[in-house]
């Protein structure tokens, strides 16, 4: 229901959704997502409780929406395509993240959010065959949590920038879906 709406015509409804997900994204920034619940969300973005429910079921289903919108035009161009605009995404306010240190459950999330975007991916792309015979839900997986590895990693590396975290995570991933 809620991810159709998203994708409606109706520019009132994709503004709505626009100003959830900043919303979402402007408390993760100042707070512990674990500690943020739906009534702040609908503070932050100045809508009622009706309307957060016409468009999404809860905070998990709209932290997933916004990064699914966030990843979706680069999977459609290839595989890992997702890790670049996420990866500027979060560079853009990865120092106030890190130094709360409370981002290993978003990463979490994220990992989720990504796999199953990954594996719709690779069930909708032409039937491939991996040399050693790895499922397309075993490469969704192992991308997913490679994600989140390097998510951890560049968090002691804060010398670098986005461009360079993702080219290591595509390193790491060439054995498994080539170059």
């Amino acid at each position: 229901m809620s991810a159709k709406m998203f994708d409606s015509e109706d520019g009132r409804v994709q503004r709505t959704g626009r100003r959830l997900h900043e919303a979402l994204a402007d408390l993760i920034y100042r707070k512990s997502y674990d500690r943020i619940g739906v009534k702040e969300i609908l503070a932050e973005a100045h809508i009622a409780r009706s309307t957060f429910y016409a468009h999404s079921r809860g905070k998990d289903e709209l932290l997933q929406q916004a990064v699914s919108d966030i990843v979706k035009d680069g999977l459609e161009q290839d595989v890992l395509g997702f890790s670049k605009p996420l990866l500027l995404h979060m560079e853009a306010q990865r120092l106030s993240l890190l130094a709360r240190g409370h981002h290993a459950q978003l990463h979490r999330k994220l990992q989720d959010v990504i796999e199953l975007r990954i594996a719709e991916r690779l069930r909708r792309g032409p039937p491939f065959v991996h040399p050693i015979g790895l499922t397309p839900e075993l490469r969704a997986r192992h991308a997913a949590s490679t994600f989140g590895t390097i998510l951890e990693w560049w968090s002691v590396r804060t010398d670098l920038c986005a461009e360079q975290v993702e080219a290591e995570y595509r390193r790491l991933l060439e054995p498994v879906f080539g170059p």
